[in-house]
């Protein structure tokens, strides 16, 4: 199985995305903070917000979000730039994640 395997097709980033020098962290895991330098680089930079989106939210978002809500982090979920395997997944996801998290649209998070 070469689903999401490093270098597979797919885990590409998108043409139009401008990386530049933007820290690039390859997560071994579902969660962006196992095994990988996630929580150093926020602590070093003094970052108390965690702001989420992704695919799968029933998957790498929701166990990002537990995890960074475990370390004490405010999370904030980005609700339309996520998605799941299909709608109604990806809204369980999102009832199950208000208790920890706030959920925003993008507009909403151009607000905060």
């Amino acid at each position: 199985m070469d689903a999401l395997k490093l270098g597979s097709k797919g885990t590409e980033f998108h043409p139009e995305l401008q990386i530049g020098t933007s820290l690039v962290l390859i997560k071994p895991r579902v969660s962006a903070f196992y095994g990988t330098a996630l929580e150093a680089v926020l602590r070093a930079n003094q970052i108390e917000r965690v702001i989420l989106g992704g695919v799968s939210t029933s998957w790498a978002v929701q166990s990002t979000a537990r995890d960074a809500h475990d370390r004490d982090y405010n999370v904030c979920i980005v609700e339309d730039i996520c998605a799941a395997a299909n709608q109604e997944e990806h809204l369980f996801s999102i009832q199950l994640l208000e208790k920890i998290a706030q959920i925003v649209t993008v507009d909403e998070l151009k607000g905060l």
